[in-house]
């Protein structure tokens, strides 16, 4: 597929898949590289994409794939958490332009809460923790996008709190808006 055919996906998903690799980082510079090598990998496989899936789903997959490569490349189990990511590049995630900086400061501090539990998690974790609470998914959709069973996901999702000494228990799927 000519790359200037695939320019109607990247306008469509780039921010998205942007938002869940800064997610899956917890860092900007590192989710930016992920983010370009995913849309390279999906112009370079286009021809193989069944529609099994959403477009969507088919470049997380890509993503969480391409990352466990690079994890495992590098032989480290905890890759960006133990580099330099900070609740900084994670708090973009939270943050709105519209936000009043009461707002932007609460968010700020729960930013802050999460980056540090969420990297206490196993990757394993992590990957069905950010999945579930930040990409709104169901239970089959991970599992599906992570290769696993869905009791595998349930069972994931009930540890990962215990993995970060209870520091996640509030978490709720937040429903975010859909990127047009």
């Amino acid at each position: 597929m000519p790359g200037s055919d695939f320019g109607w996906i990247i306008d469509a998903y780039h921010d998205k898949i942007y938002r869940s690799a800064c997610m899956l980082l917890m860092n900007r510079h590192e989710a930016e590289d992920l983010t370009q090598d995913v849309f390279l990998a999906a112009i370079k496989s286009y021809s193989r994409f069944r529609g099994d899936s959403s477009l969507y789903t088919w470049l997380y997959k890509i993503m969480l794939n391409l990352f466990r490569k690079k994890r495992s490349r590098h032989r480290l189990l905890q890759w960006s958490f133990n580099r330099g990511g900070d609740s900084e590049d994670f708090q973009v995630l939270f943050t709105d332009d519209g936000d009043t900086p009461e707002e932007t400061v609460e968010k700020g501090e729960r930013a802050a809460k999460v980056a540090q539990a969420i990297r206490t998690l196993s990757p394993k974790h992590r990957e069905v923790v950010l999945l579930r609470f930040y990409e709104d998914k169901s239970y089959q959709e991970i599992a599906d996008i992570v290769g696993c069973s869905e009791g595998t996901v349930k069972s994931r999702l009930h540890h990962a709190p215990r993995q970060t000494g209870g520091r996640l228990q509030d978490l709720k799927p937040a429903r975010r808006p859909a990127l047009e």
